[in-house]
C-alpha cells in the first residue's frame, strides 16, 4: 500500500514477484516509515530519485531516460500485451480512462495485418 500518492490518495500497488523479494531484502523487516530514506531518515526527494536513476541507467548503458519515460514504456508494454485499457488505467493509478487513452495506439504493422486478413 502506498500511504501517500498523487492527490493524497492511498493506493494499492502490485509488484512483480521478483521485485517483491528485492524489496523485502532492502526493507529488512521494516513495516513502517518511508521506503527510500536519506541517511537522516527523511524521505528522498523526487530530484534525488531522478539523479540516482540517471546514474544507474548510465552505468547500465541503457541511455538517458526519465522516470516518466519509464512509466510510459511500462504502460505501452502492458497495453500491447493485454489490450486492456482498464487494466492499464488501474496499473497507472489513473482516475479517468481519458488519461489512459494515449497508450491505446495501433502500430502500422498491426493495422496492416488486420487489413490483409480481410477484416
Amino acid at each position: 500500500m502506498l500511504r501517500r500518492s498523487k492527490g493524497g490518495r492511498v493506493e494499492r500497488v502490485f509488484l512483480p514477484t521478483a521485485l517483491q523479494g528485492h524489496l523485502r531484502r532492502y526493507l529488512a523487516g521494516r513495516t513502517t516509515g518511508v521506503v527510500f530514506a536519506r541517511r537522516d531518515g527523511r524521505p528522498i526527494t523526487a530530484r534525488h530519485a531522478h539523479r540516482r536513476l540517471a546514474y544507474w541507467l548510465k552505468r547500465s548503458g541503457a541511455g538517458p531516460v526519465s522516470p516518466h519515460g519509464l512509466r510510459h514504456a511500462f504502460a505501452l508494454g502492458l497495453y500491447r500485451r493485454t489490450r486492456d485499457l482498464l487494466l492499464v488505467r488501474r496499473a497507472l493509478g489513473h482516475r479517468a480512462i481519458s488519461s489512459t487513452l494515449r497508450y491505446a495506439r495501433i502500430q502500422d504493422d498491426e493495422l496492416r495485418a488486420v487489413m490483409h486478413a480481410g477484416a
